[in-house]
């Protein structure tokens, strides 16, 4: 049974991304460990879960070593365009951390074969396209670029659906190369392809494939990293929920205190005769917005994000003036509420005109159905009956203009 250093125990500083390598990064800290590499390179590298691994374990042993990590990155996953976000997370980390050892080579894995010399990568790490035919591809491509110590390991050992063919690969090596796979998670294989690598990892590959202890091991602890960047991301998600419901909260207090101000305004204003006007003001109805308390905080939120997205529709329909509608609304312009919401809400069935356009109180006598439904009648008229050719107010002979006619 191989000794294992605490090294197996370190916390990954970058394992905030979503990956299927989280479960074997122990195993990777072990692997630099173990083989000491000269030069590493991983073929795949998105997020960088595992190749930061390998940069950390580097830096932390202090080893004279070079990393380079390979992926198209830009011109991936395109129709979603994450790609270049994905680079950038990559390409920070990297330049703030492990810079004066690792590259990212944004390329593919063929174009990337010219920048390395025959026999000199100690540890190649191949997590690219996993189809038969690709990761084959890649695997024999690069096996002339390992050295006489070198280890090659493959990604989604485990899958099998989904056209993932890595398996397949990993069966017909094992008879060539001392081999071992670990068959947790979506799977890892280890092939050594050098005739030199070096004893004691031979006599640890050769041992895990014959006790389970070893694969024991690495899944008790890579899985209990899996399950604390799962609980982090869920902590994340559910602080951040909060503090979207705290702000829509006070948002809605807010709106609540506002509204409430504007009724004590309006029946200090109905309570006195206004000059110049011949009806008695009517002070918006308050009976309304008690209801308001026994909506839930969905149906509040949904019912100020309509009336607000209505408002401006009314607004931009050129059949609402402003002006007109707080001229001849004295007591709308004292409580300081919009007035194409006031009118979207209360004017119009209260008999109070948006301009001299539009007659609400004809609109509704002239159709019931829509008098009955609730709904406000300019916008039932931009809705429907514009396209119905519906009247909008009654007709109103000129006498002057008669008296020219005859």
């Amino acid at each position: 049974m191989d000794k294992f250093s605490n090294i197996v125990f370190t916390e990954p500083q970058f394992n905030d991304q979503p990956s299927a390598w989280i479960e074997h990064i122990p195993f990777t800290f072990f692997l630099i460990e173990k083989l000491r590499p000269k030069i590493v390179v991983e073929l795949g590298t998105q997020y960088g879960n595992s190749y930061f691994a390998f940069c950390q374990a580097i830096s932390q042993l202090k080893l004279p070593a070079k990393a380079f990590g390979v992926d198209i990155w830009i011109s991936n996953d395109i129709e979603n365009n994450n790609g270049r976000r994905i680079f950038e997370y990559a390409n920070r980390v990297n330049s703030k951390h492990f810079s004066h050892f690792s590259n990212l080579l944004v390329m593919t894995f063929d174009e990337a074969l010219g920048y390395f010399n025959d026999g000199e990568i100690d540890l190649l790490h191949i997590d690219g396209m996993h189809d038969y035919a690709s990761v084959k591809h890649d695997f024999e491509t690069w096996l002339p670029k390992m050295s006489d110590s070198g280890v090659i390991i493959l990604h989604d050992s485990n899958v099998r659906e989904n056209g993932f063919g890595v398996w397949k690969l990993y069966e017909e090596l094992k008879p060539y190369y001392p081999s071992f796979g670990f068959n947790f998670g979506h799977g890892l294989a280890i092939v050594c392809t050098g005739k030199n690598v070096q004893k004691s990892f031979l006599e640890f590959v050769q041992s895990a494939g014959e006790d389970t202890f070893t694969h024991h091991l690495f899944y008790a602890l890579g899985n209990r990293l899996l399950l604390k960047n799962h609980f982090k991301r869920q902590s994340q998600y559910f602080q951040k929920t909060i503090q979207d419901l705290k702000y829509q909260i006070e948002l809605l207090q807010w709106e609540f205190q506002k509204k409430e101000q504007e009724i004590e305004n309006l029946k200090k204003m109905s309570a006195q005769p206004v000059p110049g006007q011949q009806l008695p003001v009517q002070p918006v109805p308050v009976n309304r917005l008690p209801e308001l308390r026994n909506l839930s905080f969905t149906q509040r939120l949904r019912l100020k994000i309509s009336s607000a997205k209505t408002s401006r529709e009314i607004l931009s329909s050129g059949l609402f003036d402003e002006k007109y509608y707080l001229q001849n609304n004295p007591d709308v312009k004292a409580s300081g509420m919009n007035p194409a919401r006031h009118y979207l809400l209360y004017g119009a069935f209260e008999g109070r005109n948006p301009s001299e356009k539009f007659d609400s109180a004809f609109y509704l006598e002239q159709n019931a159905d829509v008098k009955a439904s609730g709904m406000n009648p300019l916008v039932h008229y931009l809705r429907f009956g514009k396209a119905e050719k519906k009247p909008i107010r009654s007709f109103q002979i000129n006498p002057t203009s008669y008296l020219k006619i005859k």
